[in-house]
């Protein structure tokens, strides 16, 4: 396990509490998040590695308390968690097909370059495919999908999501070649 995926595991881990955090036995900080740490990563390697970059990065924050060390997510932490969290998403396949296409349009102003290529990398690893410039089309239901990568961007005011019941010859070619043989379809 990498120190990347023993991070995003603790945040993940302590993000469930939420902004209230776990309250631990213990006096001394660091010895207090390997405790907290010990239950989900094995590896005492790990453990110290992901430990050292919690702290260092400042994902966790640390107090002292009468009952023991309070450890919770830091604002740093729970950004980098809705970043995991938003990488993670999928869309669910619906069986039987509905025989409706999703179709996913957006108008992304350049000042937002930055957020309009991390959408643009989401719907290619969600599985759109591009028929024409700025439409990509999605053979499942993707609305909420699509909703919280835009949201999670910034973009929602940008993106438009259609239904759409009949496509175009060149347009059915281009999404046969994607999806024919897995909708049985074309």
């Amino acid at each position: 396990m990498s120190t990347k995926v023993g991070i995003q595991i603790a945040l993940k881990a302590l993000g469930e509490f939420g902004y209230s955090g776990v309250v631990l036995p213990h006096n001394k900080k660091r010895a207090g998040l390997d405790l907290f740490l010990k239950d989900l990563l094995s590896d005492d390697h790990i453990l110290k590695r992901v430990s050292t970059e919690l702290i260092r990065q400042s994902l966790v924050q640390i107090d002292a308390r009468e009952e023991g060390l309070r450890l919770t997510i830091s604002p740093a932490g729970a950004m980098r968690l809705i970043s995991v969290n938003a990488s993670e998403i999928s869309i669910p396949v619906m069986k039987p097909w509905d025989n409706k296409w999703r179709l996913v349009t957006f108008d992304i102003p350049a000042s937002k370059s930055t957020e309009r290529q991390y959408f643009y990398k989401r719907l290619k690893k969600l599985g759109f495919v591009m028929t024409q410039k700025g439409m990509w089309f999605h053979p499942y239901d993707c609305s909420d999908t699509i909703r919280q990568v835009a949201d999670y961007c910034g973009l929602s005011r940008y993106i438009s999501i259609f239904l759409v019941s009949s496509l175009d010859p060149s347009a059915r070619k281009i999404l046969s070649s994607k999806y024919g043989t897995d909708l049985g379809i074309f």
